[in-house]
């Protein structure tokens, strides 16, 4: 009697083997099949049974799919991984992660959370980057709105709290084995992301040269946009989206004129603009450039640029100013800026002197 179940158990472990044989090369199958289907190639495993990481392009991006074990001995479970590398630069340290009951805890302790103007993604994710501006003007995009809502809203209500945007790379998790439809679901979700965030970059930068009348070229990471304003050569330069430097020349404005934010120089005794705005160079320059007939017809412009953009420069005959990151709006808006007090100062000079 004592042989019967121990026979029981010699069966029940000859069909857990027989099954987990059969289930991992039914996996294999479709495995392989998903491969062939997203026109992808396995890659080569170290274990026989492993399921080799799947390779190639979908829509012209880079994709790896894998399947990772996570926990330990019977706890272990299976995610099935989709990632795929962005081609061109993001904003620095950009960073999305779904959020938890941990990750609030920290953003109320004063962690970085930048907000965005989709109020479902906005209580989804937490965001971070070194360039919040820049984050938040790519993110709100229309079309990234939406690829990120189908990425986390959808996709990471069947799966993972991992799936994420980390710099270059886009990542989707889901629990358990996928290679059917749910697969291609995720690939399909991924890639999207990816191609989302790549082209609002390029339509961005070529919205700004169409609406100010400038030549776009892309050269690797870097964007140049160049072009005439009132006799002046203007430019825009950003590389790998690190930080954006604009450039209005001022036609007729002496070269050794230097113009900062801050005290002293020779309109520190102006009522307005002492203490405020700095100009320095050749006095006898300065008298026929900056008599008080011309300060009443910059004061306004002069406040405008420095006292929005402190960072602002005049000086070598052009006004520039470098931004962190690549904010889209903000070199709109100062790019107008600059131009209109470019326009007014190489009018100035021309009216009678006296010194301030």
């Amino acid at each position: 009697m004592e042989l019967i179940p121990f026979a029981l158990l010699l069966v029940w472990l000859v069909y857990v083997i027989f099954s987990a044989g059969r289930r991992g090369q039914q996996q294999k199958v479709s495995w392989s099949g998903a491969a062939v289907r997203l026109g992808l190639v396995e890659g080569s495993t170290k274990r026989a049974d492993e399921l080799p990481v799947l390779q190639g392009t979908v829509d012209g991006h880079e994709v790896e799919i894998m399947l990772i074990w996570r926990g330990n001995g019977e706890t272990r479970t299976p995610y099935t991984v989709v990632q795929s590398r962005l081609p061109g630069p993001l904003p620095a340290g950009l960073s999305l992660t779904q959020a938890t009951f941990g990750s609030n805890l920290l953003t109320a302790l004063g962690r970085q959370d930048i907000p965005l103007a989709d109020a479902s993604l906005d209580k989804k994710l937490v965001v971070g980057g070194r360039h919040p501006d820049a984050v938040r003007e790519l993110l709100d995009a229309l079309p990234v709105r939406k690829a990120l809502r189908r990425f986390f809203l959808t996709q990471g209500s069947k799966g993972s709290l991992d799936s994420r945007v980390e710099g270059q790379e886009v990542i989707a998790e889901q629990r358990g084995f996928c290679a059917d439809e749910s697969l291609d679901e995720m690939v399909a979700d991924t890639v999207a992301v990816v191609t989302a965030l790549t082209e609002a970059r390029v339509r961005a930068w070529k919205g700004i040269a169409r609406r100010r009348a400038l030549a776009y070229q892309a050269i690797g990471p870097a964007i140049q946009l160049r072009g005439v304003r009132n006799g002046g050569a203007v430019s825009i330069e950003t590389w790998n989206a690190e930080s954006t430097k604009l450039t209005v020349e001022v036609p007729g404005l002496d070269p050794c004129i230097r113009i900062t934010g801050g005290g002293g120089g020779f309109v520190d005794r102006d009522p307005i603009l002492g203490g405020r705005i700095c100009i320095t160079g050749d006095p006898t320059v300065l008298r026929t450039q900056f008599g008080p007939g011309q300060l009443d017809g910059l004061r306004g412009d002069f406040m405008q640029v420095f006292q929005t953009w402190p960072a602002a420069t005049v000086g070598e005959g052009k006004a520039s100013l470098t931004l962190p990151g690549e904010p889209y709006a903000s070199v709109d808006a100062a790019l107008n800026d600059l131009g209109l007090l470019a326009d007014a100062l190489s009018r100035s000079g021309t009216t009678d002197v006296e010194h301030v």
